[in-house]
């Protein structure tokens, strides 16, 4: 009989185009060894400029000197300064460089207009997000996005939408990414704050063994839902 190609080493040919939304580049961002897999299933992944005008503003106002931040109670009504710790806002500005870097990366095109939303959804203000949704239904293209309110939104207008964990899953699927590969990514999205996940006690375990940042990280994914649907696996992992 014929042998049957492996998957792992099938050519995967770029067939189509994509929009993106700012928080995909953020999730890609913590995943820089699977980016070069993510992006070779795309002919063209396509960003707004809208968005990719948020992105730079938020570089640039990182990149601006300040010893911290005027912030003022809402119930006292007075006012105190809060100063910035420079090793953080380091890191804060090489993360968003990460993801001015792929933003730049990708295809540059302005959203077009639509008036089919209510005056509450629309404006420059919406512009960084929605944009992306209407680019990709005026393309007739899917929407990719790690913003769940901005996925679910897409569905209703019948514009397919994905995320990057689901774009993981199906190169799992298909052989171009390995279960230790997701796995590794999992743990990367829930230090990195991003995602719903299921229980897993080893994992969160592991994770919150490694350092102070983690152990916040973990703190955070066993406030979210999806951790407490298994009441009996919740309480085991808490």
């Amino acid at each position: 009989s014929t042998p049957q190609p492996r998957l792992m080493r099938s050519p995967l040919i770029p067939i189509s185009t994509v929009v993106a939304d700012g928080p995909s580049l953020y999730v890609r961002s913590l995943l820089p060894s699977l980016d070069g897999i993510f992006v070779t299933g795309f002919r063209d992944i396509l960003i707004t400029d809208e968005a990719y005008t948020d992105i730079v503003a938020a570089r640039d106002d990182l990149l601006i000197p300040s010893p911290g931040s005027w912030v003022v109670d809402s119930d006292s009504g007075k006012g105190y300064f809060v100063p910035i710790d420079p090793d953080l806002q380091a890191l804060r500005r090489v993360a968003v460089d990460k993801i001015y870097t792929l933003a730049s990366s990708c295809v540059r095109i302005p959203a077009p207009p639509d008036q089919r939303y209510g005056d509450e959804l629309r404006g420059s203000n919406l512009d960084p997000w929605l944009s992306g949704i209407r680019l990709a239904a005026s393309r007739g293209v899917a929407f990719w996005a790690d913003d769940i309110a901005l996925r679910r939104l897409a569905r209703s207008e019948g514009i397919p939408a994905f995320s990057t964990l689901g774009l993981i899953d199906a190169y799992v699927r298909i052989g171009r990414i390995s279960s230790t590969q997701r796995e590794d990514a999992v743990r990367a999205l829930i230090r990195g704050y991003v995602g719903d996940f299921i229980p897993d006690e080893f994992r969160l375990r592991v994770l919150a063994q490694t350092n102070s940042d983690s152990r916040g990280a973990v703190c955070s994914a066993m406030a979210k839902p999806m951790l407490w649907l298994s009441l009996p696996a919740a309480t085991r992992a808490y």
